[in-house]
């Protein structure tokens, strides 16, 4: 059985989040997909942004789940390139269904499975698809995060902020010049790229403010201590004191 290895995860740079979340525990997951008619096979990527799954699906494999998920919708077929076409043909389908448009119509619900770490399903009246991912490992969970969400944010987040025009208002072929200019740059000079969008006053008091909104920290209005600390504070220390301890 293949895994989910970083030559795929490259190939999912080009692909866009699909966001779903389950019903019965509201946690929110982030999926990429990709499918291949010349190689016949397809993968998934899937996190909840603190643990990242995959699976790997070979033409066979394709094959044999699409039979156990939609018998109904699984021909007799005579000769292998009758076979080979309808698997051409269920990958073009898992395409679609694993778009923005295509995910949006479909119920998700994360399943028990004795098999895999990460099992769900997609499906409406007419079709059905399962999932068995496995843990891509500490490792490659953060190199996947760090490239495929948390630095395109960070640059999302620069162009929002800098952008003279609010970027809602950017036609598509403005906003894919503006995307990749702020790419490009983020590129050349990734360290300068972060320490100037982060330092930027208005993103990190949007960043703070967020963190301790979203982890519910009492009065997030609050300065940090080191700023509250004066002269007459106990926490306050005199050149002297400090000269003494050295």
């Amino acid at each position: 059985m293949e895994y989910l290895s970083e030559e795929h995860a490259n190939l999912l740079l080009t692909k866009e989040w699909l966001a779903r979340s389950d019903t019965n525990t509201s946690t929110p997951y982030l999926l990429k997909f990709y499918a291949s008619t010349v190689d016949l096979n397809c993968f998934i990527l899937i996190t909840d942004t603190r643990n990242v799954w995959g699976e790997v699906l070979t033409s066979q494999r394709v094959a044999r789940r699409w039979r156990d998920c939609n018998p109904q919708r699984s021909p007799v077929l005579d000769t292998q390139d009758d076979e080979e076409s309808w698997r051409i043909q269920c990958l073009e389908f898992l395409s679609s269904v694993h778009s923005l448009g295509g995910v949006s119509d479909l119920a998700f619900e994360v399943v028990k499975s004795t098999y895999s770490d990460l099992a769900f399903e997609l499906r409406n009246d007419t079709f059905r698809w399962r999932w068995e991912t496995f843990n891509v490992g500490p490792k490659m969970s953060a190199d996947v995060l760090s490239k495929h969400l948390i630095m395109p944010l960070i640059s999302a987040t620069h162009l929002s902020f800098s952008s003279v025009e609010p970027v809602s208002s950017l036609s598509e072929a403005d906003l894919e010049k503006s995307a990749d200019r702020v790419g490009r740059i983020a590129r050349r000079t990734v360290d300068t790229h972060v320490k100037s969008t982060l330092s930027k006053p208005l993103v990190a008091t949007t960043l703070r403010r967020m963190s301790a909104v979203l982890n519910l920290v009492p009065n997030p209005r609050s300065t940090d201590t080191h700023q509250r600390v004066g002269p007459g504070s106990h926490a306050s220390l005199s050149a002297g004191t400090c000269a003494s301890r050295a």
